[in-house]
C-alpha cells in the first residue's frame, strides 16, 4: 500500500514540474455539445450556416432552419463495488428541431422540437419530450429560457457532474446566462427537474448551478495557458404542498488549470482540483455531512487521441449529481460505506470526426484502480454523434 501511494505521490509530482500545463475542467467532451465551439458557447454552427441554408420570408425577415442530432451510445461500466455497482447503457438519442430566426440580426432564435430516447430492451421510448428554447444573445452574453444547454456543456468535473447524465437523463428546463469572452467564461443556470405534485407526494427538485473559469494568463493561441475555474452544484428536493423534509446539497470546487502546447502539437496538462461537498438539510438523512476531495487530472493530447490520468482522494465525500464512483457511501445502503476513498484512474479517448464535423465517433477505454482495496475497475464505451442542418 506504501509502495502505491509513493509511485502515485511521484506521477502527480512528476507531471506538475515538467508538463505545467493544462486540460479542460471537464473531460475533452466536445463532441457531445449541441454548442459546436470548443472554447466558445456560442453556437457558430448555427449562426454560420442560417445564412446560406434558410428559407427567407422577404416581406418579414424570417428564417427557418431544421437541425437534426442524434447521438447513438453503448457504456459498459464494469464496476464490482458496493458504492458504484456499475451499469449497462445501450441505445440512441434523436432530437430533430425547428430553429426560427424572426429578426436577420442574429440576435434571437426560437427553436422547437422533441427528444426522444430508446433505451435497447425497452418496447418503448424511455423518454419523449418536446423540447422548445427561447435564446437572446447580445454582445458577449446570452440568456436562454426554456430547454437549456446543458449537460456536459456546464463543462463540470466528473466529482460533480456524472457523465453518465449525458446518456440518461440529458434534458434541462429552466433559465440560463452565459458570458464568453477571450478570458471569461460563466455559465449559471437554473434546472428544474421537477415539479411538487400532492396527489403523486412528489417534491419539487431544483438544480441550479455555476461553471466559470478566468483565464489570467495567455491568450486563445499562446503556447502557455494558465486559468482559475470555479463550479458549484446544488439539489434541492423542497415545496410546501406535501409533508416531507426540505433536502439541499451543495458541491463545490475550486482548481487551476495550466497548458502546455509544444511546437508539435503535443498539448500537456495539468488541472488539480479541491471539492467540497455539503448536506445543510433541515433534517440529515445521511451518514455523512460535510466532505472534502482532491481531484487531479494530468494528461497529454494530440490531434484526435487523449491520454488522462486522474487522482481521487476523497474524505466523507458525496454528490447526488456527481459520479458514484467517488462518493463514500451507497445512498440506498448505508452499509456500503468507505470513509476515505483513494482512486486512480487511466483514460484513453479517441475523438474522430468523419464527415465535416457532422458524423463523429468516440471510443472511451478508462480503467480505475481502486487503491485502498487494491482492486481494478473498469469502463468502455462507444459513441456515434451525427448532426445535420438543413
Amino acid at each position: 500500500m506504501k509502495r502505491i501511494r509513493l509511485k502515485v505521490s511521484f506521477i502527480i509530482l512528476g507531471c506538475f514540474i515538467f508538463f505545467e500545463s493544462n486540460l479542460l475542467a471537464q473531460l475533452p467532451n466536445q463532441a457531445f455539445y449541441d454548442l459546436s465551439n470548443r472554447d466558445s458557447i456560442v453556437p457558430e454552427r448555427v449562426w454560420k450556416e442560417l445564412p446560406t441554408k434558410s428559407t427567407y420570408i422577404d416581406k418579414v425577415g424570417q428564417q427557418l432552419y431544421l437541425d437534426f442530432q442524434s447521438l447513438f451510445f453503448i457504456r459498459n461500466n464494469e464496476y464490482f463495488s458496493n458504492i458504484d455497482p456499475g451499469e449497462t447503457l445501450f441505445g440512441y438519442q434523436f432530437i430533430p428541431s425547428l430553429i426560427w430566426q424572426p429578426i436577420k440580426n442574429h440576435n434571437l432564435l426560437i427553436k422547437g422540437g422533441a427528444y426522444f430516447q430508446k433505451n435497447f430492451g425497452d418496447s418503448k421510448f424511455s423518454e419523449a419530450q418536446p423540447t422548445f428554447t427561447l435564446d437572446y444573445k447580445f454582445k458577449n452574453s446570452r440568456v436562454v429560457f426554456g430547454t437549456l444547454y446543458g449537460g456536459l456543456e456546464h463543462r463540470l468535473i466528473e466529482p460533480l457532474y456524472r457523465f453518465e447524465r449525458g446518456l440518461n437523463d440529458r434534458l434541462e428546463n429552466g433559465l440560463q446566462y452565459i458570458y464568453t469572452s477571450d478570458r471569461l467564461f460563466i455559465d449559471a443556470w437554473v434546472n428544474w427537474r421537477q415539479v411538487t405534485n400532492r396527489i403523486l407526494i412528489k417534491q419539487e427538485i431544483i438544480e441550479p448551478g455555476i461553471s466559470a473559469k478566468y483565464t489570467f494568463m495567455g491568450k486563445k493561441e499562446s503556447t502557455y495557458k494558465s486559468s482559475l475555474l470555479l463550479q458549484l452544484t446544488n439539489q434541492h428536493m423542497g415545496g410546501s404542498l406535501i409533508e416531507k423534509s426540505i433536502k439541499n446539497l451543495t458541491n463545490a470546487a475550486i482548481g487551476i488549470d495550466f497548458r502546455y502546447k509544444n511546437k508539435k502539437n503535443l498539448e500537456f496538462s495539468f488541472n488539480p482540483f479541491l471539492v467540497h461537498s455539503l448536506d445543510h438539510s433541515i433534517v440529515i438523512k445521511q451518514p455523512f455531512t460535510n466532505g472534502m476531495g482532491i481531484y487531479i487530472n494530468t494528461g497529454v493530447s494530440k490531434k484526435h487521441f487523449n491520454f488522462l490520468l486522474s487522482y481521487w482522494k476523497g474524505w466523507e465525500y458525496y454528490s447526488s449529481l456527481g459520479t458514484p464512483m467517488f462518493n463514500s457511501f451507497y445512498p440506498q445502503n448505508f452499509s456500503s460505506m468507505e470513509r476515505e476513498r483513494e482512486l486512480l484512474f487511466m483514460r484513453f479517448i479517441y475523438t474522430l470526426p468523419i464527415i465535416n464535423n457532422n458524423f463523429t465517433t468516440d471510443f472511451r477505454l478508462e480503467p480505475i484502480y481502486d487503491i485502498k482495496n487494491k482492486s481494478f475497475d473498469y469502463s468502455l464505451g462507444i459513441y456515434f454523434i451525427y448532426r445535420m442542418g438543413l
